[in-house]
């Protein structure tokens, strides 16, 4: 009869585990340099769109998660930084859009 555990294989497979666990680590502790860029180009486009005026409270929470994700990337607390600035594009996104939507309606757009 066959034994079903091989534990040679079993070893192998754990070591294969934990050597892409440490990339997968390596990569979170990484400076989050594109997180950084998105960030920022989208909280230009927001305030190009003026919603510090028309989406104040979409704009303080972009502004603030992208004030903590550049606190947190000084300490080079990486992981936290990213996490920081995805949530601060996605706010400074909404923002835009939210604004160009009430500049919309007010008419504001209009020459």
């Amino acid at each position: 009869m066959k034994s079903i555990s091989h534990p040679k294989s079993l070893t192998v497979l754990l070591l294969q585990n934990l050597g892409v666990l440490a990339i997968a680590v390596g990569c979170v502790t990484s400076p989050p340099a594109v997180e950084y860029t998105l960030a920022r180009t989208a909280r230009e486009s927001a305030q190009e769109a003026e919603a510090p005026r028309y989406a104040p409270s979409l704009w303080h929470e972009a502004d603030e998660a992208f004030r903590r994700g550049e606190e947190s990337f000084r300490k080079e607390d990486f992981s936290v930084a990213s996490a920081y600035f995805e949530k601060s594009r996605r706010f400074a996104e909404r923002a835009e859009n939210s604004a160009k939507l009430q500049r919309d309606k007010s008419g504001s757009d209009v020459p």
